[in-house]
């Protein structure tokens, strides 16, 4: 949801990720090709080219209070993002809270009073850039914690023939993460509800974790194994997968564990 007020306050996002393991060409151009799925039509909306890079403070104050920040440029455009309240649905959806708003000096100040962030003597005007808002991030005290590209095709949900209303949207996601000297690039379909009360078209899909979750996990992969087990060229091996979801587990549990201390401390 793009929202122009207060970085805090915004709707429910619903939505699920589903990673293709292998045969991945022969998949995606099939999910291409696809015009409907069940009773739902598909139709096709426009490609996009994405990077999001996500940060956190040296402390992890972000991290420990279950809070997401993003900057995402697609076409030239920047935006910010605030993620927070995440929580799995008995279907497997992850639901959250999300508000993106457009880059602006305003969406920073309002960053900064919302999560209480501690800049010291740095002053948000002098250091605002409208074209560098990385550098801009950085210059209020916060590190870089994930960046990725995405190569996105989309296609619209909707739930008949002569209904106009995307109910949901489907992406088909080529995501490839800069981690240190290494490209991993994984495949991946994402559906994100769209309309109020559609939530049965996303919940209706089984789930694997998110793209933040999966990049942390095949971070943490690369720390640990040599890069030639875990990708051929720049793409992630097949029988990486297994590693990379008990990863993903084994993280989810003790960034649980983490956000459970923080509540219990503040109370």
């Amino acid at each position: 949801m793009r929202d122009s007020g207060t970085i805090l306050r915004g709707s429910s996002e619903v939505e699920v990720v589903l990673i293709i393991q292998r045969d991945f060409d022969a998949i995606l151009n099939e999910l291409a090709s696809l015009r409907s799925i069940l009773n739902y039509r598909l139709q096709p909306g426009l490609s996009k080219t994405i990077r999001d890079t996500y940060f956190d403070t040296a402390g992890q104050h972000l991290r420990k209070q279950g809070t997401n920040v993003r900057i995402r440029e697609i076409n030239d455009a920047f935006f910010i993002s605030t993620k927070w309240g995440s929580r799995r649905t008995l279907r497997g959806a992850t639901l959250r809270k999300e508000v993106e708003v457009s880059w602006s000096e305003r969406a920073l100040q309002s960053l900064i009073k919302d999560l209480k962030l501690e800049v010291g003597i740095v002053s948000p005007r002098t250091q605002f850039s409208e074209t560098a808002p990385t550098e801009s991030m950085k210059a209020i005290g916060l590190q870089v914690i994930q960046d990725r590209n995405t190569r996105r095709e989309v296609r619209n949900i909707s739930s008949g023939p002569k209904s106009t209303l995307a109910l949901a949207e489907l992406a088909i996601d080529r995501v490839t993460y800069h981690i240190g000297m290494h490209r991993a690039s994984i495949f991946e379909v994402e559906v994100e509800e769209k309309a109020s009360k559609s939530s049965s078209v996303v919940r209706n899909v089984t789930k694997a974790h998110g793209k933040f979750v999966t990049g942390l996990a095949i971070q943490r992969l690369l720390e640990t194994e040599p890069a030639d087990s875990l990708l051929d060229g720049d793409r992630l091996l097949p029988e990486a997968f297994n590693r990379l979801d008990q990863t993903a587990r084994s993280w989810r549990r003790s960034w649980g564990r983490m956000l459970f201390r923080t509540l219990r401390s503040q109370n």
